[in-house]
């Protein structure tokens, strides 16, 4: 066989755009995997909202049927059960905070497993569906963060006032020249701070993988 029938025989190559990108695949089952966990973990934290404040005030009703009547309470009892109620307070204070975390949770994480199913599958708006998720997630955390910086250092203030009340605290020194209770404010807010810039790498580094163009030419010629 003469080398023109051969070249002729052969199959012409593939353009760039036919070649699947490993990246596709990989960020749909990571994708696939924190929605999973995702969801598991906002379900969980819905159902402790749902029943923390009730198992509160049953540990404090249980508590104080095992006084005997007429009998006086010791400190140690009266410290637990001021204590239970400075947690309810608490959960109180922060409710519309952890109920916009639960529900936003639950719906980043439908997003994601979403978008990652749709990359495994290489369908034509896998990309744009992985952007959703993304968008989504910012928001998420942006309005986190807002609520908490307007709600949650003074709902924390109360928290640690109380318990300092309660446990006869002085104000114990810190880094700084704060206090105890001041020190734990700020150690609140940058672990928020930095929890949710932690929280955001994840979904800026898939939306900038992704939105690449032999991706997007991929999934616009072969995609389903």
């Amino acid at each position: 066989m003469s080398m023109s029938a051969e070249m002729l025989s052969q199959p012409p190559p593939s353009s760039v755009a036919d070649v699947e990108p490993g990246r596709i695949k990989v960020f749909g089952i990571i994708h696939i995997i924190f929605g999973g966990l995702g969801l598991v973990g906002s379900a969980f934290g819905v159902v402790a909202l749902l029943v923390l404040n009730p198992v509160l005030s049953w540990l404090e009703e249980m508590i104080r049927q095992e006084i005997p009547p007429g009998d006086v309470t010791g400190p140690e009892v009266v410290a637990m059960l001021e204590s239970f109620g400075a947690m309810r307070t608490l959960m109180n204070d922060l409710s519309l905070l952890y109920w916009v975390s639960a529900v936003t949770g639950l719906v980043v994480a439908v997003l994601i497993l979403w978008a990652g199913i749709r990359l495994v599958k290489k369908r034509k708006d896998a990309v744009r569906c992985s952007n959703i998720y993304t968008w989504a997630s910012i928001v998420k955390w942006l309005l986190y963060l807002g609520l908490y910086l307007v709600t949650g250092p003074a709902a924390m203030k109360g928290y640690y006032g109380k318990l300092e009340s309660i446990t006869g605290g002085s104000g114990v020194p810190a880094p700084g020249g704060m206090n105890l209770m001041q020190f734990q404010e700020v150690i609140g807010v940058a672990s928020t701070v930095i929890g949710g810039v932690l929280a955001l790498i994840y979904p800026i580094l898939a939306f900038a993988m992704l939105n690449k163009t032999l991706v997007k030419d991929f999934l616009a010629r072969n995609g389903t």
